[in-house]
């Protein structure tokens, strides 16, 4: 229904925002390469590292590229394109958080651009034909079945990703399939930064707000009329939702939270849909679902819907 495929949608988006979250939180325990020092952060900062990172990894990805089929080898193919990943990945969520936290709206605009440049970059990458013929071209020769079971299942799952980008179809179609992933990946940025840059709040009385810590209600901000000013940021929905003794206080608050940003990102998530299907249907997919769950456990909407329907009975 069009009701599931927005809430497909709407995982999407805010998946991306918890990706974002999990990588630097774990860069305090990373390489100083991979640390967030947070009080450097500006919009130059910002420009300079989303420059270097493409400049980086378009020389690995050319490299790879320029590769004769008879040169291919483990090291210099499969290899240097995992610990790429590995390496731009991690940087670009250094560029990538400030636009869901910084509390400088123009360090968050800078930092939005920045995505935008990498996921059209990124796109651009994962469309390389001479790249991924690279991968295949090595997985055709003797060698491959030398490799360790995870190696192996890493040379599969990059021909895998590369067809699921359209590269074994013909270059008009891989050309429509790139255009409406460059698309999609535009809108999902765009509902991320409508979501930070909402500053909307809650009124609640002191008598609302009954199981919150006193340092914290006492932190808000307050109305004219003496009332409490809960905002929509994870700082201040996250406890209050979980500590508001009241059912109607948190009612409130939820109803609120899920409503945030609802015309503008209402129509992006339509969009979404619609360029799902179209995306689906260019792969040769059945609808997106199939598309989705092939990486899955499931593997098939079948799977999921006799699961579901088992828990049922």
């Amino acid at each position: 229904s069009d009701h599931a495929h927005m809430l497909t949608s709407i995982r999407f988006v805010l998946s991306k925002q918890a990706l974002a979250f999990t990588r630097v939180r774990t860069m305090a325990s990373l390489h100083p390469l991979f640390q967030l020092h947070w009080e450097s952060v500006t919009k130059e900062s910002i420009a300079s590292e989303t420059a270097d990172l493409v400049q980086k990894s378009k020389r690995v990805f050319d490299a790879v590229g320029r590769l004769n089929p008879t040169e291919v080898t483990f090291d210099n193919t499969i290899k240097v394109l995992a610990d790429n990943k590995r390496f731009h990945d991690t940087r670009r969520a250094i560029v990538d958080f400030p636009h869901h936290v910084h509390p400088d709206k123009e360090i968050r605009n800078a930092s939005t651009e920045a995505d935008k440049v990498l996921s059209e970059f990124d796109v651009e990458m994962s469309m390389r034909q001479d790249v991924f013929n690279a991968v295949v071209a090595f997985k055709e020769k003797g060698s491959f079945e030398d490799l360790t079971i995870e190696a192996r299942r890493l040379v599969d799952r990059m021909i895998v990703l590369g067809k699921r980008n359209g590269l074994h179809l013909p270059s008009e179609k891989q050309e429509k399939v790139k255009e409406i992933k460059k698309r999609m990946s535009d809108l999902s940025i765009n509902f991320s930064k409508n979501l930070a840059d909402e500053n909307s709040v809650v009124e609640f009385t002191q008598d609302d707000l009954v199981g919150l810590p006193e340092d914290f209600v006492q932190s808000l901000d307050k109305t004219d009329e003496g009332k409490f000013c809960v905002s929509l940021k994870y700082p201040h929905y996250f406890p209050a939702m979980k500590k508001a003794r009241y059912p109607r206080t948190r009612q409130l608050l939820e109803a609120a939270f899920l409503s945030r940003c609802k015309e503008p990102n209402t129509k992006i998530l339509e969009e979404l849909v619609v360029l799902r299907s179209q995306l689906s249907e260019l792969l040769g997919y059945k609808n997106h679902a199939s598309y989705i769950t092939e990486l899955r456990m499931s593997k098939t909407p079948e799977t999921v819907r006799k699961f579901l329907a088992d828990r049922k009975s």
